[in-house]
């Protein structure tokens, strides 16, 4: 049986740090010493795949994030079926 697949998508700081802090409705954070995120990052976890997409805009990442993971999905059916 394949390994489960997974490709978060988070909110990254202007360092290039992961943002877990809660957002207002406008994308401020809530939290005080957060200085905001700056874009999203979606990193897969596959064994030796390590491929990550970066944008400012969520929807792009999820995108690209949901393309990458039917990829692997595809690849797995193939390799079932043999």
């Amino acid at each position: 049986m394949a390994r489960r697949i997974v490709i978060p998508v988070t909110g990254t700081h202007p360092d290039g740090s992961e943002c877990t802090c809660p957002v207002t409705s406008t994308g401020r954070p809530k939290h005080p010493d957060c200085t905001g995120r700056t874009g999203y990052r979606a990193r897969c976890t596959a064994d030796g795949c390590g491929q990550s997409t970066e944008n400012t805009q969520r929807v792009i990442v999820a995108d690209r994030r949901a393309r990458h993971l039917a990829d692997h999905t595809h690849q797995q059916q193939e390799e079932a079926a043999r």
